[in-house]
């Protein structure tokens, strides 16, 4: 048996539908991880998503969300935070397929949109937010994640 090392934690996953996201919340899960899956179309991904990490042995919620949108980001938090207390991984993952080209919705979060929101997630006005942020700058937190 494999040592657990996120037991406890809690992951949250955009982009978590499909690909690396999908792949990222499994292998959580199997660290022990409890997962917020995430989708902006793919439901069935995102369920499918949520079985493999319940199969792991943990809990996930699903939740829709366009990452470029603030009030979108607020209320996943807000889900997560209600869930599970707590966020401890924040994985930036959404943006572009596989392929490198722009996702056919809306359109993609541009890695400056991704950082944008991961300043105000991680900003002492986000009080739905926990866990380690990295201040710079002046005093700007800014969470340091991939894509950001």
């Amino acid at each position: 048996m494999t040592d657990r090392r996120l037991e406890g934690k809690v992951a949250l996953i955009t982009g978590s539908d499909s690909g690396i996201g999908q792949a990222t919340a499994i292998a959580f899960a199997k660290e022990g991880a409890d997962v917020v899956v995430t989708y902006l179309d793919d439901l069935e991904g995102a369920e499918d998503t949520a079985r493999e990490v319940g199969a792991a042995g943990q809990e996930a919620i699903v939740v829709q969300v366009d990452v470029s949108d603030e009030d979108h980001v607020g209320v996943l938090f807000d889900a997560a935070v209600t869930r599970f207390g707590q966020i401890d991984i924040l994985v930036n993952n959404a943006g572009v397929d596989a392929s490198g080209k722009e996702i056919p919705w809306k359109r993609a979060a541009s890695p400056d949109e991704i950082a944008r929101l991961a300043v105000f997630l991680a900003s002492s006005d986000a009080d739905y937010v926990t866990g380690s942020t990295y201040t710079m700058d002046g005093g700007l937190s800014r969470n340091l994640g991939q894509g950001a």
